[in-house]
């Protein structure tokens, strides 16, 4: 009896053996296919998943959120097959001058070359657009929110939302700005986004303040511009901002300490 039983024992354990042998096996294929697979993004190209247009309205004024991620990767793709190229050049003509025609027209937005430069580290971009698709639901959400309280506050036109990556060189203004940054015109909103460091809430601040300015210029796109009225547009998009989201610290309009000032007017 005691045999029989010892024998029953044996075989259930090495049933059991089997299984969990199976199910570490299964593990370890499935672990080295999601990294075969991003290890393939990396080498081939990654192939946007998520980020589409997106389209909605608040009352009947009309906005789009467009993710400019495509151009990115193409970019990328084209310095990894020829490292010595100009990637200044290289970004101007495969990124700028696209977005510039399609947002601005032909002749306007010149300055945009000036304004949003290519990176030199590609596989630390590569990573941001990776990172950005993946988190495409949850971004254009935190955007739909912003612009529908700003657009209920302050009704206005069609605007469009153009979402591009943070460019990972600038590592000084990515921790000076949160990961987030914007500019605006009457009818389009740039809003950069550093994944790998950003604070979530500056997101919605960041999209109430550009989306004041879309206003104001559309109102005032005929007036001349010079750098007290730039302040003070400056400081009403921060009083906007703060009406919908108050008590927030923005790293731009921190107290500038004494000592700074005298140096400042010094």
């Amino acid at each position: 009896m005691n045999r029989n039983l010892l024998i029953i024992v044996v075989i259930i354990v090495s049933l059991l053996s089997g299984c969990v042998e199976e199910k570490s096996t299964e593990t370890i294929k499935q672990t080295k296919t999601e990294n075969d697979s991003k290890e393939s993004d990396n080498i081939k190209g990654y192939e946007i998943k998520n980020a589409t247009l997106v389209q909605f309205k608040v009352a009947e004024q009309e906005f789009e959120i467009v993710p400019v991620f495509e151009p990115h990767l193409e970019y990328v793709q084209k310095l990894r097959e020829n490292p010595d190229a100009n990637h200044s050049e290289l970004y101007i003509s495969t990124v700028i001058e696209p977005f510039r025609k399609e947002a601005y027209s032909e002749d306007r937005g010149l300055w945009l070359k000036d304004m949003l430069t290519g990176a030199i580290n590609i596989e630390k971009l590569n990573e941001s657009i990776i990172l950005l698709d993946e988190n495409y639901e949850h971004i254009s959400n935190l955007i739909k929110e912003s612009i529908e309280k700003s657009a209920k506050l302050l009704p206005s036109g069609k605007k469009t939302i153009y979402l591009f990556p943070f460019n990972p060189d600038q590592s000084l203004s990515i921790s000076t700005m949160n990961g987030v940054a914007g500019f605006a015109t009457e009818q389009l909103i740039v809003l950069q986004i550093a994944p790998q460091k950003y604070k979530e809430e500056l997101i919605p601040y960041t999209m109430a303040h550009e989306y004041y300015h879309t206003v104001y210029f559309e109102k005032y796109k005929t007036q001349q511009r010079d750098l007290i009225d730039y302040v003070l547009s400056e400081g009403r998009a921060d009083s906007f901002a703060n009406l919908i989201y108050p008590n927030m610290n923005i790293p731009w309009i921190a107290e500038v300490p004494q000592e700074d000032v005298k140096t400042i007017w010094n």
